[in-house]
């Protein structure tokens, strides 16, 4: 339980930290500096918050709390950040020169 308090608390940093970049990049962005705001927004790590749900595909995952095995315990996993395994997205195949994502629609119960 302290280990996912930290990691929230980490999170939540993180987030605000973010945030004050975020502000301060649009206040540049308004006042004309592009280059600088760019280069602000540019140090933003994506990879501390963005997390996926997992679809439980990775291979070196050893899954042993994934809860795509039926785990309910409190150190239960549910998430990646490589958007490769991510549940919602999918590759886009018509994009060959990189790894290109994009996230599935979600079925509508009128389709």
């Amino acid at each position: 339980m302290d280990k996912k308090v930290k990691e929230i608390t980490e999170l939540q940093a993180e987030l605000d930290r973010r945030t004050a970049v975020e502000k301060l990049a649009e206040k540049m962005i308004i006042d004309g500096k592009f280059a600088e705001a760019k280069e602000l927004l540019d140090t933003l790590d994506d990879d501390k918050v963005v997390r996926y749900l997992c679809n439980g595909q990775k291979e070196d995952c050893k899954k042993r709390t994934c809860y795509m095995n039926g785990d309910k315990s409190d150190h239960t996993c549910f998430w990646t950040r490589d958007v490769r395994y991510a549940k919602n997205f999918e590759k886009n195949k018509d994009v060959v020169a990189e790894d290109v994502y994009y996230e599935k629609r979600a079925r509508s119960k009128f389709q």
